[in-house]
């Protein structure tokens, strides 16, 4: 098996699922959960969220992106533990610690934290779009700054330590860094005055859409992709190649790459070997204990091959 993408240009069939899988497994599942948000049945809003991880788990066997990466990394017992401590106990621990930590301080001070009026009276679904808006501006500057500091990118680097994109390894994060980039987009939601449904619609989304994200399915989007941060975007994010790696910062719409000049969509076929940490991809820690406490103990852990700061600048790159 081989490190490059299954060519499926000549198949009909294929492009027709390529085109329509996204639509049926993410867009109209959150119709669904604006139905019954709308309904008052948040259980069958929320049981949206396992259909995005097993349809993009079963349409990985359907139709892989890269054949290779259906095969075991040795990475599966770790990212399982991510999805059950990192981002589902910890981590929301810390997350909603940390967020109405935030608004007590600002209410204590006599701050009136709400910055408008939120449009409530708005149909549900342009309220989760704009809901989008609003977190995806917080958690963009997050995920860059995790980027461009040496700090956050010592916590960041565990997601981009997966040697593969999979349905599993979305959650893949330092429980800090992914209570920290839930807490962002929980206050901006808090000081657009979000109400609970809309918030609610936002986590069903960013679940299904995470799975998406990272999933070892070709599928495509055309120009959404100047809208939404798919796979297609999202591979060259995980690349060990400096100037792609510090792109395609979007969690789910990639407008503020486009806006800030971040979005990345080469003509070049990706090298999906290079995906990971590259020149110390042997000495990052590979399981949940040790990436829990790597980046508290960064030098002892990695020595010599501590990486430099992953740059700030942004060389040229042809996008599409």
């Amino acid at each position: 098996m081989t490190d490059i993408p299954i060519n499926y240009e000549h198949s009909k069939a294929r492009q027709l699922i390529a085109w329509t899988i996204y639509p049926l497994c993410v867009l109209v599942p959150t119709g669904i959960a604006i139905w019954a948000m709308g309904n008052g049945d948040r259980g069958l809003a929320f049981s949206m969220i396992p259909i995005g991880y097993l349809s993009a788990g079963i349409m990985e066997w359907i139709q892989p992106y890269c054949l290779k990466w259906r095969k075991s990394h040795g990475d599966i017992i770790t990212d399982l533990f991510h999805i059950v401590l990192s981002g589902n106990f910890i981590g929301s621990y810390i997350k909603q610690g940390l967020a109405l930590g935030s608004l007590y301080l600002v209410s204590t001070a006599g701050i009136e934290y709400r910055v408008v009026d939120w449009p409530g009276h708005w149909p549900l679904g342009l309220q989760l779009l704009l809901a989008l808006v609003v977190a995806e501006f917080g958690t963009y500057w997050r995920h860059r700054l995790f980027h461009e500091y040496h700090i956050g990118w010592r916590f960041h680097a565990v997601h981009h330590s997966s040697p593969r994109l999979y349905w599993l390894n979305a959650p893949r994060f330092h429980f800090i860094d992914s209570a920290l980039s839930g807490a962002v987009s929980g206050l901006m939601l808090a000081l657009f005055g979000v109400s609970a449904e809309v918030a609610g619609l936002v986590v069903i989304v960013n679940a299904m859409h995470g799975n998406w994200q990272h999933c070892n399915v070709y599928y495509r989007l055309g120009w959404l992709n100047w809208l939404i941060s798919s796979a297609e975007l999202h591979r060259w994010h995980h690349s060990n190649r400096v100037e792609l790696a510090n792109s395609n910062y979007g969690n789910i719409l990639i407008i503020f790459d486009v806006l800030f000049g971040t979005r990345r969509l080469p003509q070049e076929q990706q090298q999906l070997d290079e995906i990971g940490l590259g020149g110390y991809d042997d000495v990052f820690p590979k399981n949940w204990f040790t990436q829990a406490l790597v980046p508290f103990f960064w030098k002892r852990m990695l020595g010599e091959k501590d990486p430099e700061l992953i740059p700030a600048e942004m060389p040229e790159a042809s996008s599409g």
